[in-house]
């Protein structure tokens, strides 16, 4: 029940963390690979990771994501049946994993649209004689 809840709510939110161009975009790929490891509910490849977020590591998204929420996600090496070779496999394995990630994938989507609206505003206004924009 919790992930279908989840799972709606990263629907709403993805296409916020696709369509801002943000200088920040570490956070936008931890986002993503919150957003990916949220979605899957038996987990995900390395694979999976890379080809989602555009990385070439998918290990360091997650160690990152783990050392900044204080978690450790299960790890487990699995056969990829795409690649025809044992691979690592990722996946929340209890509800405060879940929680967790899911505060951070919120507070990141408020915090990335805030400064969304924030640029917006700036280019709203109309310029005098003097002003120019960078």
């Amino acid at each position: 029940m919790i992930r279908s809840a989840l799972s709606a709510l990263s629907a709403l939110t993805s296409p916020l963390c696709q369509s801002l161009d943000t200088k920040d975009k570490a956070t936008t790929k931890l986002l993503q690979c919150a957003e990916l490891l949220l979605n899957k509910q038996d987990g995900v490849f390395e694979t999976d990771i890379n080809k989602h977020c555009r990385t070439t590591s998918g290990r360091n998204l997650v160690s990152c994501l783990e050392t900044k929420l204080n978690i450790r996600f299960a790890r487990r090496q699995r056969f990829n049946p795409l690649l025809n070779e044992p691979r690592t496999h990722y996946a929340l394995s209890n509800e405060a994993q879940i929680a967790a990630v899911t505060l951070f994938v919120f507070h990141e989507h408020q915090r990335l649209s805030r400064k969304a609206a924030a640029n917006d505003a700036d280019f709203s206004a109309p310029l005098t004689n003097k002003e120019t924009r960078k």
